[in-house]
């Protein structure tokens, strides 16, 4: 009978996602009080997946402990990324009045053809350039949304190979030397 029981990474991620996503109603009132600590920790993820690669870990962490250690960076990544796509309009709204002269935004409700309240917003800065960045800042938060998680992704896929090859010539040398 097999006694060691072992929840597959992918399983592991999608727990945390699950729970991350009850709890984001909770944090979003906390992200709204202090977002640059949040975009923070979502620039930490991919440094400290490349953190795994340093072989002071090796004593400290089993080969599945960075696995599991590669899946919460990646779940931390992914809901942080997920907050800041979720709250566009509270991050434009506030950098917008902060540095952009003349911003100003509209918001119009409406109803869908399905009977469903949405909101639609209408910034505007005074100056073509303004304007240019508000319509381009869209773009930068998608790409940050999708590609921090990316990146963070394949930097610890390579930073868990690195450590594995690594634990695997240490183990072979340590047979080596015994004979």
């Amino acid at each position: 009978m097999r006694t060691d029981r072992h929840i597959p990474g992918w399983a592991q991620l999608l727990i945390f996602l699950l729970i991350m996503f009850a709890v984001i109603p909770f944090i979003g009132d906390v992200f709204r009080k202090v977002p640059l600590a949040f975009f923070f920790l979502l620039l930490l993820c991919p440094f400290l997946a490349w953190c795994l690669r340093s072989d002071y870990l090796d004593s400290s962490l089993t080969d599945r402990g960075y696995t599991n250690v590669k899946g919460l960076l990646l779940g931390i990544s992914i809901a942080i990324a997920f907050l800041f796509f979720a709250h566009y309009d509270f991050i434009r709204d506030h950098l917008g009045r902060k540095y952009l002269d003349g911003y100003s935004v509209h918001y119009d409700n409406d109803i869908d053809e399905y009977g469903r309240p949405y909101r639609i917003a209408d910034p505007s800065t005074s100056g073509f350039a303004n304007n240019t960045i508000i319509y381009l800042s869209q773009w930068v938060m998608l790409g940050l949304c999708a590609g921090i998680p990316f990146l963070t992704w394949q930097i610890a896929e390579t930073s868990v190979k690195i450590a594995h090859k690594r634990k695997r010539q240490l183990n072979k040398s340590d047979a080596g030397d015994g004979l």
